[in-house]
């Protein structure tokens, strides 16, 4: 656990790495600072390099799926409106003193609408913050 006198109502924890379907994001910023968890928060946001890192992974796994317009912050969306079946790439989080979050795939895509016109976006931002901030993924953290 990371302290911060301005942050004292809130957990934070150092985040030393990310794996996306066991493929290990490459970034200095990894185990420098904190990452703020807040599960009343839908979308993550992260440091632009380990977004960008992480937004480079992910798209490479999971090619072949037609892109859609981003939705406000959120820039990585798929039209999944004629797909039947969706291979999703694992999401594992890390941090420090061994705590692993080994994000549920129900939660890594954020479904728009509820009908036939399903547009999907990563729940993960680049909007930047003073803290980065770990959303209702973190309702997965086991240590």
């Amino acid at each position: 656990m990371v302290s911060n006198p301005q942050l004292s109502n809130f957990y934070i924890l150092n985040l030393t790495g990310i794996d996306v379907s066991g493929v290990a994001l490459e970034d200095t910023s990894f185990g420098n600072g904190g990452v703020l968890i807040d599960s009343r928060t839908v979308i993550t946001r992260l440091a632009p390099s380990v977004y960008n890192a992480l937004k480079t992974e992910f798209l490479k796994q999971f090619s072949g799926y037609p892109f859609a317009p981003g939705l406000s912050i959120l820039d990585t969306c798929f039209n999944l409106t004629s797909i039947e079946e969706v291979s999703i790439p694992t999401l594992s989080m890390h941090f420090e003193d061994n705590v692993d979050l080994n994000v549920d795939t129900a939660v890594i895509l954020y479904m728009v609408k509820d009908d036939i016109s399903q547009v999907w976006h990563l729940q993960v931002s680049l909007k930047k913050m003073t803290w980065p901030l770990l959303g209702i993924i973190s309702k997965g953290i086991r240590g």
